[in-house]
């Protein structure tokens, strides 16, 4: 919520700001509420294995990549 406040967020593209919603639906629920230095690269993998066997491998990679961009921003 404290991103979608700033100005950056305001300055993304439509597409890109349902791309994060569509992610965070599968983050949330793992990663909502730990702190993101506490995530580790086997926490990521079986996030991104859950949603490709669920959804697809495409989609997978799409939840990863916001994944990434969150962290640059929480970082």
């Amino acid at each position: 919520e404290r991103y979608r406040r700033t100005t950056v967020w305001a300055g993304k593209a439509p597409r890109t700001r349902e791309d994060w919603d569509r992610a965070w639906c599968w983050i949330a629920p793992v990663f909502g509420d730990v702190a993101p230095r506490t995530v580790s690269l086997e926490h990521v993998a079986g996030l991104r294995a859950a949603v490709a066997a669920k959804v697809s491998p495409r989609e997978a990679h799409r939840v990863v990549k916001i994944w990434r961009a969150l962290w640059r921003v929480i970082a």
